[in-house]
């Protein structure tokens, strides 16, 4: 009975240890500006390879100003999406899904120069329940002190449902805060 005792209050409890400081350690720390990164420079190479740079295809990117955001796309994976990564007290977290993303159907997007406002081009269902659709529309979501807002559709002209958006290219911008009001930054 003894050995039983002995085994459950000590043997248990270090082998929980263990397991969860080895679950913890499969992320690395990742610290400073670019994710710990070499800086880029005039020769390509994968950006943070394991981590962001992965077998999956990865596309947009952005980081904010402060840099204590890091955005980008990823597909072809079991979880396709935008995802982010937040840097606090210098360390940055694991990637993530990104609250406004709606999984496959996003791929494209925009951070906004102010760095709290994200245009996502997506085939999400214009009303829940409904179908994805097949062009994509501009989404905006916004970053509050409380996290992300919920995503919604811009209006006429900037969606006509008639084209596809894709919104690596910016030059929508301007037309969106001439027509909506919305700043972008």
């Amino acid at each position: 009975m003894r050995n039983k005792t002995v085994f459950f209050k000590t043997i248990v409890p270090l082998i929980l240890l263990i397991s969860l400081s080895v679950h913890q350690e499969d992320f690395p720390v990742l610290t400073g500006p670019y994710l710990g990164q070499k800086p880029p420079g005039m020769t390509p190479e994968a950006f943070a390879p394991g981590i962001i740079s992965t077998e999956v295809s990865e596309g947009c990117s952005y980081f904010s100003k402060d840099d204590k955001l890091f955005l980008f796309a990823r597909g072809g994976s079991v979880e396709p999406g935008i995802f982010f990564m937040e840097q606090k007290n210098g360390i940055w977290s694991k990637p993530q899904l990104a609250p406004f993303s709606a999984g496959r159907h996003d791929w494209d997007f925009t951070l906004a120069p102010d760095g709290k406002t994200v245009f996502v081009a997506s085939g999400r269902p214009h009303k829940k329940g409904g179908s994805p659709e097949r062009d994509h529309s501009i989404w905006v979501s916004k970053r509050t002190k409380n996290g992300w807002s919920e995503p919604y559709l811009l209006p006429f002209p900037v969606n006509t449902g008639q084209q596809s958006h894709r919104t690596a290219n910016i030059s929508f911008l301007p037309l969106i805060k001439q027509e909506t009001g919305i700043s972008t930054g």
